[in-house]
């Protein structure tokens, strides 16, 4: 089957460990995004597709525009 593309606006909570911007999109799904800080919102390109696995199916982020913050 064909991938899935779902387009959300994230406001980022946290940083991860590794530095990457931590964000909840409206699912309830878990993104870090390298280059996000806390309190940046921005709008993501999320790509679902079947993995190798048949009950699985990879994700991925795909495009992040973070609102620039004046």
């Amino acid at each position: 089957s064909a991938a899935a593309s779902l387009s959300s606006e994230v406001t980022f909570a946290s940083l991860a460990h590794g530095g990457e911007a931590v964000g909840r999109l409206a699912d309830g799904r878990v993104i870090f995004v390298p280059g996000g800080a806390p309190g940046d919102r921005a709008r993501v390109e999320v790509v679902s597709r079947p993995s190798t696995r048949s009950d699985r199916f990879e994700t991925f982020v795909r495009e992040v525009v973070l609102d620039e913050v004046e």
